[in-house]
């Protein structure tokens, strides 16, 4: 008996041995007194609060506090205000701003965070808490103070998308979405340099968005940085706040490019790859945060687009409001009003069509001079000649229609002139598409033709009456006696 439970001991325990032997079964190992430690045991933590965020450091890291409170607290305030209005959301603050002593230490607290590198100076841990490394920023100072703002608005721009998309975002996104509103003026050409200078992508948009690669991976940023830059820029921002609260809501970004983009993955990679080229050209330094293309809308105002551009201008103003500078609002605003003024002449052509169609002659002539008036002052001609047959034409069915109310009446109803003039204006009005006009003249030459025969009929009344009455004038003084002195002749 003993035998046999030893037998089916064996039995139990040989692939539970094998499976531990090859990995594939793994149990929970204690981490060790010196990670504890290392971890929370000797970590003293101090704090200030600045505005909406609350910057967190250990002794070690006074010095970087200080001057991180110093240089950055208030400008940082600021565009924290500034991407709450154009996310339309609000974080719960205060953010805390935690700055870890050590890499180490970052990744022992935070087991889930993002993935860091030794020389990462920043990350964010969920949605309330940007993290930056200590011993990271003290190797390499004199860089941490010309990359520390952009850094911070990297990491605070993740923590509203990270909002709006309730935390179901690919890291590949977020990281794009950071890395777009670093002001690429600053950071572009040091990263296009160290990515190498490619000319179009390395990776697919479908690993770029679902990679988890630390932002110091220049080649890696770089690409991510594109594509959101590519969706921003090829179809708003307003589009954009649409698909990431779709990727929040949907089950994913894939489904949500579909809903918001009318676009699979296929084709956003397609046109993607076809938006890089001239992203890496140039078209970085296009950016609405810290260099809104504004001359993007003289190409719509040129091509008579003015309810397009209108659109997009009024979707810029408040982006602008923002972060724009006095000069460029002064130039939205210019653009805007030449917008309005282009759809309001449009609008006015389209009343006028209507109103010559309508037959309301007078109402046509009045805007149709208006939006003649509107284009002159655009200097635009493509739709005066378009105007000026809509006057024109109202103009000559007035005046005709003025010759026919002169002409009406019986004064002179045998008057071959009046008549044929009344069939010409008749004819004319009819060319002109006045049907109405084309009545009335029918209704005169109508009474016109009814006098002519009255005035025959009396003519010939009158006629008859005369003969009757020389008839009997003859034979009144045929019947009449003669006088004697008569036969005697």
């Amino acid at each position: 008996m003993l035998c046999g439970k030893a037998h089916r001991l064996r039995f139990y325990f040989f692939p539970l041995g094998m499976m531990i032997l090859f990995g594939i079964v793994s149990f929970p190992v204690q981490a060790t007194p010196r990670a504890q430690t290392t971890c929370a045991g000797t970590l003293h933590w101090q704090n200030q609060t600045v505005g909406s965020f609350v910057v967190v450091y250990t002794r070690d890291n006074l010095d970087v506090a200080k001057e991180f409170i110093s240089d950055f607290g208030e400008p940082l305030e600021a565009e924290f205000q500034n991407y709450a209005a154009l996310f339309g959301i609000s974080l719960e603050t205060p953010i805390t701003i935690r700055i870890y002593p050590t890499l180490d230490d970052y990744e022992c607290l935070n087991a889930l965070a993002p993935l860091l590198r030794e020389e990462d100076t920043h990350s964010h841990i969920g949605g309330r808490e940007v993290a930056l490394i200590g011993e990271a920023i003290k190797a390499n100072l004199s860089n941490w103070t010309s990359t520390a703002r952009n850094a911070m608005r990297h990491e605070i721009a993740v923590l509203f998308a990270e909002k709006i998309t309730e935390s179901h975002a690919p890291p590949g996104l977020l990281q794009g979405i950071g890395g777009y509103f670093e002001n690429p003026a600053e950071t572009f050409e040091r990263r296009f340099n160290t990515a190498g200078n490619i000319q179009s992508p390395t990776r697919s948009i479908q690993r770029l968005l679902e990679e988890d690669v630390p932002a110091s991976d220049a080649l890696i940023l770089l690409q991510q940085t594109s594509i959101a830059a590519y969706l921003i820029d090829t179809y708003g921002w307003v589009r954009f706040l649409e698909f990431l609260t779709a990727v929040g809501e949907s089950v994913g970004y894939r489904q949500s490019f579909e809903t918001v983009y009318a676009l699979n993955i296929q084709e956003v990679q397609v046109e993607w790859e076809n938006y890089f080229m001239p992203y890496t050209s140039g078209r970085w330094q296009v950016n609405i945060v810290h260099s809104y293309d504004l001359d993007r809308f003289d190409l719509l105002l040129a091509a008579g687009a003015y309810q397009d551009a209108a659109n997009e201008l009024m979707a810029a103003q408040p982006i602008l409001g923002l972060f724009g500078t006095g000069e460029e609002l002064a130039r939205l605003e210019e653009k805007l009003r030449i917008a309005n003024q282009g759809v309001l002449a449009g609008n006015l052509t389209l009343e006028a069509r209507q109103a010559i169609l309508e037959g309301d002659y007078t109402n046509c002539i009045e805007k149709a001079e208006q939006a003649i008036s509107i284009y002159n002052q655009l200097g635009d001609g493509r739709r005066i000649n378009e105007l000026e047959i809509y006057r024109d034409t109202a103009f000559e069915i007035l005046t005709l229609r003025a010759e026919m109310e002169s002409l009406k009446g019986f004064d002179t109803p045998l008057d071959p002139q009046k008549t044929q003039r009344m069939l010409q204006i008749g004819q004319r009005l009819s060319e002109l598409g006045d049907e109405q006009g084309v009545k009335e003249v029918q209704k005169t030459m109508i009474l016109l033709s009814t006098g002519q025969r009255y005035f025959v009929e009396w003519i010939t009344v009158i006629g008859l009456l005369v003969c009757v009455f020389l008839i009997y004038r003859r034979i009144r003084g045929l019947l009449r006696k003669k006088p004697p002195e008569v036969n005697l002749l």
